[in-house]
C-alpha cells in the first residue's frame, strides 16, 4: 500500500450566505502541499454560532495532527491475462 502523510491544519471560513465551514490546509515540513486543485472542507449547520464554530476548529487543531491517504496497490492480473 502507498501511504501519503501530511500535516493538517483547520481554518474557519464562511460561504457568501454566511454558513460556516472548516477548510483543511495541508503542509509538509512547513511548506504548503498542492492539493491538485481540490479543497477539503467540513460544512457546519447554518445555525452554528461563531463561538461554537471557533471552538470546533480549536479542538481539531489541538487533537488532529496529520491527514493520511492510503492507496491500495493494484492486485496482479490473474494468470493468463496481461
Amino acid at each position: 500500500m502507498a501511504v501519503d502523510r501530511v500535516e493538517v491544519s483547520f481554518q474557519l471560513h464562511h460561504y457568501e450566505d454566511g454558513q460556516p465551514f472548516i477548510a483543511l490546509a495541508f503542509t509538509r515540513d512547513g511548506a504548503p502541499v498542492n492539493a491538485g486543485g481540490r479543497l477539503f472542507t467540513f460544512d457546519l449547520n447554518a445555525d452554528t454560532p461563531r463561538l461554537e464554530a471557533e471552538t470546533i476548529v480549536h479542538l481539531l487543531r489541538r487533537k488532529l495532527t496529520h491527514f493520511v491517504m492510503t492507496t491500495p496497490e493494484s492486485p496482479p492480473p490473474p494468470e493468463g491475462e496481461g
